[in-house]
């Protein structure tokens, strides 16, 4: 994209976020409230193994706990499945507004992105709309201003909200056996490089697929516009013809990138299913040792099945960029 394009987009998109700062300032604080919820989830699971089952005693930091159900078993059994619930409604409430104001501000964004497009468009010259696709024109407006309140809106929000979980959970494993922690940062490089190779073939062939969207769509506006030209002179099947030539190769792209985003998944899921399960051999093998305990287990292995989620994002991120 050439500079003065680039400044053009820059000035119109930080405006209209600076109208908006309030809002984004207060769907950061519910990222922050998304993040520490999922911190917390496993935290009564293995409150109820290891304190209401196992009996053993609260450490110094839950203390309060103590006080609350007086050493009752039951009641603190019957609080930490509560707790479950409790949680479960705080994240609920915090991820619901952060989409709900992202949301907003997304459409919002969309509706200013594409009436300056369109006023633009309008001031532009003869020259530029006579060698231009309205088909292209209309891809732009319609489409690719959607995709931006996709990226910007929604999915760097989400990703934050990740990427604070997954600073919180490895400061928490790492606490609780720092080895099993180990296990996780290995597979991290296999799981990127994974990830991010197969995603950079995606992102190519994304581009090639847009510009094919365009072709479409211009084709079906000119013959549409020239329809009575088209019946005149019994070009139907001629014209048919030519839009399948179009959007054959539309469909190979479209086909290529599915398959190339579904290999993509299957790989992290192998890479994921291997990590967890050499964390769980190893955090057994703790448990049994007395090293750890069954509560510390559930707690590590349920961040660990977290924890590769945000770099998948992050990946898939990378394709809806390029689009």
């Amino acid at each position: 994209m050439p500079r003065n394009r680039r400044t053009r987009f820059h000035r119109i998109f930080w405006t209209h976020l600076r109208q908006v700062r309030g809002r984004l300032l207060f769907a950061a604080l519910c990222t922050l409230g998304v993040a520490g919820t999922e911190l917390l989830k496993p935290w009564p699971l293995k409150i109820i193994l290891d304190h209401a089952i196992l009996d053993k005693p609260l450490p110094q930091s839950a203390r309060f706990l103590q006080e609350l159900v007086g050493g009752d078993r039951v009641a603190l059994l019957v609080g930490a499945s509560a707790g479950i619930v409790v949680i479960a409604l705080c994240s609920g409430l915090f991820s619901y507004l952060q989409i709900f104001i992202t949301s907003s501000i997304g459409y919002r964004m969309v509706y200013a992105l594409r009436r300056d497009l369109f006023a633009h468009l309008q001031r532009l010259s003869l020259s530029f709309h006579n060698r231009a696709r309205s088909g292209d024109l209309l891809t732009r407006i319609a489409g690719d201003t959607n995709t931006l309140k996709d990226v910007f809106a929604e999915s760097l929000l989400r990703f934050t909200a990740q990427a604070l979980t997954v600073v919180g959970m490895f400061a928490i494993m790492t606490a609780v056996n720092w080895r099993v922690s180990l296990i996780a940062v290995a597979t991290l490089p296999f799981l990127c490089y994974s990830l991010f190779h197969l995603y950079r073939k995606t992102k190519a062939s994304v581009k090639r697929q847009r510009k094919q969207e365009g072709r479409v769509a211009s084709r079906m506006s000119e013959v549409l516009s020239a329809i009575p030209l088209v019946q005149a002179f019994s070009r139907e099947q001629h014209e048919e013809a030519q839009f399948d030539a179009v959007t054959a190769e539309t469909l190979r792209e479209s086909i290529r990138v599915v398959r190339l985003e579904a290999a993509a998944t299957r790989s992290s899921e192998i890479i994921t299913a291997v990590g967890t399960a050499a964390a769980v051999l190893f955090g057994a093998r703790q448990v049994l040792t007395g090293a750890m305990t069954p509560g510390e287990l559930v707690l590590v292995v349920s961040y660990l099945t977290h924890l590769y989620a945000p770099i998948k994002n992050l990946a898939r991120l990378s394709s809806q960029f390029s689009k």
